[in-house]
């Protein structure tokens, strides 16, 4: 038997040459490692998870807003039936007065016993709240007429409880002579809190920068400047303390106002759903909300991607021009849908601004609208977004930049 055999257990140590050098070659190559090779499928999952969760977001995000699921549910105010009852009030004479010997008219009387309330009021705050009077006296010069000056003194009445104050106010509509009481103590600070803060320092530097874009959108859209600003002011107050961090490192230090760019929109956080209405409702000759022709054209776009453009126009961080134009568009649209039902609210910055907050959708004309909208919380006081920028209308801030109307004589 001359051939010689290899036991089966011992196959495994025999090698052909051949396959020697490759299996040899193959053992050289470095392999990684099983705790490499964990890592390295690790990151590659996070990746696909993070992708994943990003596309996500943005359907939501996107549905979410489509379907107004992102909208913040709107409260009333606890004081909006007392903006409803000043707005009733504001040229309700004593007739008692009225009957007073007199050669004027009965107009030119009225007109002479509310301008003598008005000087009385401004009395009251300028014991009260000295700060607060000088600007309802500039108000006064520049020629703001009674409605304005009453106004201004309701707001800084509702932020304070003072029964003494309250009742020296209250006191001038019917005595107008009146003396303030002595017992009226005095306070020598800003009455509304958000005007001692830093927040409106910058804001208020802020939409300085932006005043003449600000006008123009105004001239534009037909809408008081100071309106427009009114509602960006309670935007970006809420951005501000919402955003702390952003705040602290960019909005601060560069005096800018914040441009949203996620659910909302720009510096006036104009929801894309918000935009597309307005547009609709400017070429649209049937919409309740509809201006006329000649402003049918005001929003026309240059591109065929409407979308990008949009979204570009919006967030424009070096001109704000578009975003003052949309939201004075949309804040006209609402003073003619009421115009139209005879409820015109073309003088209630509370009801524009609450509309502004809780959409086209719920914007019912009729007689007793209610102030109120998203609650806003600014340094421990909780405000609702219509009363906020009623509170900013006629606090009398930026007067020199932003007047209020005068009517023309």
């Amino acid at each position: 038997m001359g051939v010689s055999r290899v036991r089966k257990n011992d196959m495994t140590k025999w090698h052909h040459p051949h396959i020697n050098f490759v299996t040899a070659h193959r053992k050289a190559q470095p392999k990684p490692s099983r705790r490499g090779r964990k890592i390295f499928f690790g990151l590659l999952l996070s990746i696909a998870a993070a992708a994943t969760a990003y596309a996500g977001v943005l359907f939501v995000g996107f549905y979410s807003v489509k379907f107004h699921l992102t909208d913040v549910p709107g409260v009333i105010d606890e004081q909006s039936q007392e903006y409803n009852s000043l707005a009733k009030s504001l040229f309700n004479v004593p007739i008692e007065l009225l009957h007073l010997p007199s050669a004027d008219t009965k107009e030119d009387t009225t007109k002479k016993l509310l301008a003598a309330m008005d000087a009385c009021q401004l009395r009251v705050v300028q014991v009260r709240y000295p700060k607060n009077a000088e600007r309802i006296a500039s108000a006064a010069a520049a020629g703001a007429e009674h409605a304005t000056l009453a106004k201004m003194a309701f707001a800084i009445r509702l932020r304070d409880t003072d029964s003494t104050f309250r009742g020296a106010l209250d006191r001038c509509t019917t005595d107008p002579a009146v003396i303030p009481p002595t017992t009226l103590t005095t306070i020598n600070e800003n009455v509304f809190p958000w005007a001692r803060r830093e927040e409106w320092s910058v804001a208020e530097s802020a939409f300085r920068k932006d005043a003449s874009v600000i006008q123009t959108a105004g001239t534009v859209t037909g809408v008081e400047a100071r309106m427009i600003v009114a509602t960006g002011f309670v935007e970006q107050m809420r951005l501000y303390f919402t955003q702390r961090e952003v705040y602290e490192k960019f909005f601060r230090p560069l005096r800018v106002l914040g441009n949203a760019t996620q659910f909302a929109w720009g510096v006036m956080a104009i929801k894309e759903t918000a935009a597309i209405d307005v547009e609709d409702h400017l070429r649209n000759p049937r919409s309740v909300f509809y201006l006329g022709a000649d402003r049918e054209h005001a929003l026309d776009f240059t591109s065929d991607n409407i979308p990008k453009e949009r979204f570009a126009r919006l967030t424009d961080e070096k001109n704000h021009l578009f975003s003052y134009l949309y939201g004075g568009f949309e804040l006209a649209q609402y003073r003619a849908q009421w115009k139209r039902a005879n409820f015109p609210i073309d003088d209630r910055p509370e009801i524009l601004a609450t509309l502004y907050n809780i959409g086209f959708g719920k914007s019912k004309p009729n007689a007793n609208p209610q102030v109120g909208g998203s609650t806003i919380h600014i340094a421990d006081v909780d405000y609702t977004f219509g009363a906020l920028a009623f509170e900013f209308y006629y606090s009398g801030e930026m007067l020199d930049v932003f007047p209020y109307s005068v009517p023309s004589s």
